[in-house]
């Protein structure tokens, strides 16, 4: 009797959930939402629509001269999305040629679907704060019109310098799979950072791991608003916070490059950005020291090529 109570009391909580989410939804339906900029660039006005998406997830992945990372990435996510929508901003180290070509080379499915911004943007901090929400320059506004484009259920805000961890295809595969429109949530992900040194070597740091909103629905009402310093994915209506535990995602930090170009500013308002400002100084310096920096050796990323096989002795 246990085991059927608790079964039964499951459903009777999911037929709530689901009579509630039905009434709401009656009651106040999502509507469309237009934008428009001050700037007056008709062809960069859009609209959130409400209309029904396609199931699945879109990656929604926006890059700006992010040539030497853009097809590690790219390479280690193919397989997972419905729809990768890549958007070019203004990039002019490649970005967007290279993208061209590992499309043509790889996306038999038709799966990367490509768009172009060429409108600056106005770097995180004070510069952002100072760029009305408006404007085609504004963050928050960019970020719209990059969810726009996207054309699946859910949303995954997936940044150009991300890589899916090897083997950690199917652990994101069976959180895409609990995904339902009538159980709507802001799904929260854990990234590690790592750093590459002047060497070319990987390394992780113990601890270095953040959370954020970056899996959502895709619906007007859920959608990125100015924040202090930087766009902020908020929902109209409230929706539950949920973590995925698992951490299935790197953020590829390379010390030979400025990896801080997009904020105006190097004092950092928060605890996360100072600490990565920190680690990165330390190695670029060299000063990589175990338990703190734990080396990464082999394919630590998804890849589209096969694993490398050992020879044999002769």
């Amino acid at each position: 009797m246990g085991s059927d109570g608790n079964w039964l009391g499951s459903r009777m909580r999911r037929l709530a959930t689901v009579t509630q989410t039905a009434c709401r939804d009656l009651l106040n339906p999502e509507r469309d939402i237009t934008f428009r900029n001050r700037e007056g660039i008709a062809a960069y006005d859009f609209t959130l629509a409400a209309r029904r998406r396609a199931p699945g997830v879109s990656a929604m992945l926006r890059a700006r001269n992010e040539s030497k990372k853009i097809i590690t990435c790219l390479a280690s996510i193919l397989g997972m999305f419905d729809e990768i929508v890549f958007i070019d901003n203004a990039s002019t180290d490649g970005t967007l040629e290279r993208v061209v070509q590992f499309k043509k080379g790889h996306d038999a499915g038709d799966i990367i679907r490509i768009a172009r911004y060429p409108h600056a943007i106005a770097r995180c901090g004070d510069e952002h704060w100072s760029t009305p929400d408006d404007s085609v320059h504004s963050l928050a506004y960019y970020y719209n019109w990059c969810l726009s484009r996207c054309g699946c259920a859910y949303v995954f805000k997936w940044d150009a310098d991300m890589a899916l961890m090897a083997n950690a295809t199917s652990q994101m595969r069976d959180l895409f799979s609990t995904l339902r429109d009538d159980d709507p949530a802001l799904w929260l992900v854990r990234v590690q950072t790592v750093y590459r040194d002047t060497h070319g070597s990987w390394y992780r740091v113990q601890g270095e791991i953040n959370s954020e909103a970056r899996l959502a629905p895709n619906r007007p009402s859920v959608r990125y608003h100015k924040a202090r310093h930087w766009e902020e994915l908020r929902s109209d209506r409230p929706l539950p916070r949920r973590q995925f535990e698992p951490v299935c995602v790197y953020e590829l930090k390379d010390v030979a490059e400025d990896e801080f170009s997009h904020w105006s500013t190097t004092t950092f308002p928060t605890e996360r950005k100072r600490r990565e400002w920190h680690y990165f100084g330390l190695v670029k310096s060299g000063q990589i020291s175990a338990p703190l920096f734990e080396p990464l050796r082999g394919r630590f990323v998804e890849s589209l090529e096969p694993e490398p096989t050992a020879k044999s002795r002769p």
